[in-house]
């Protein structure tokens, strides 16, 4: 059963206060110990925190009840890794991410951002299919 979910791009106000991130890996490793640990709510909302989706409370609870469904689904999260990096600058990653769970992988897309004081979570999208995943090419 494929689960497209495109979750909402995010651009991040210049003076939010997200994390003290000084690598792209921070938000991102951030989020899935908050999902293993069984709290989508809470992973979005640590995610998103100061950004322009966090004054849409709405769209924040759809995110996370939405992952929470897919999770129950596919079965309790083993791990994750760094499946591949698209584009990528000095203020800017695409990463794609392999969510482990116990009925099969879930793959979730993650655009950061370094707006200069941290990394933060620009766009979120997630699939069961890897293929589905728009991945931006890598620049000539």
């Amino acid at each position: 059963m494929p689960i497209a979910v495109l979750l909402a791009a995010a651009i991040a106000a210049p003076a939010a206060v997200v994390s003290t991130a000084s690598s792209p890996d921070a938000p991102v490793e951030l989020f899935f110990g908050k999902l293993k640990a069984g709290d989508a709510a809470e992973a979005y909302r640590a995610i998103w925190a100061g950004t322009l989706i966090d004054r849409k409370p709405g769209a924040v609870q759809v995110m996370s009840d939405q992952t929470a469904m897919v999770i129950k689904y596919f079965g309790p999260i083993v791990g994750w890794e760094l499946l591949h990096e698209g584009p990528a600058s000095p203020h800017f990653r695409e990463r794609c991410y392999i969510l482990r769970t116990e009925g099969g992988p879930v793959f979730f897309k993650f655009q950061l951002y370094d707006n200069g004081a941290k990394w933060v979570v620009t766009k979120l999208t997630f699939n069961d299919d890897h293929d589905k995943l728009q991945t931006t090419p890598q620049a000539q």
